[in-house]
């Protein structure tokens, strides 16, 4: 199997790596660990969310506000652009939000 980023994407995921490090030191280390443990668990559950508009799929992340849509193109995933999911529905490039809200437990993973 493999797993393309598209460009875009990665460029937020390093964008929000690193506004978590400047708000507590760690943090964006906490945020590339759960981005890797959910893109772990969409590669062995590729189809275990639903498609949505019949042409992606959405993963959302376990702590961070944040999901990661994708698509399956045979044996190939794509990673789309994560969205922030408290950021201003407006901002169609996913900039972060100033504010987050972390959730007091762990959720279980969900699509």
């Amino acid at each position: 199997m493999k797993v393309i980023f598209l460009e875009e994407a990665s460029r937020e995921f390093l964008a929000a790596a690193n506004y978590y490090d400047l708000q507590e030191p760690g943090l964006g280390l906490r945020f590339e660990e759960e981005i890797d443990r959910t893109i772990s668990w969409i590669v062995k559950h590729p189809h275990a969310c639903a498609l949505r508009r019949g042409i992606y799929r959405r993963m959302n992340l376990h702590i961070f506000p944040y999901y990661i849509p994708y698509v399956i193109r045979g044996s190939t995933y794509g990673l789309s652009q994560s969205l922030n999911r408290n950021a201003d529905p407006s901002i169609g490039s996913g900039e972060l939000s100033a504010q987050v809200n972390f959730p007091p437990v762990r959720t279980p993973l969900t699509c």
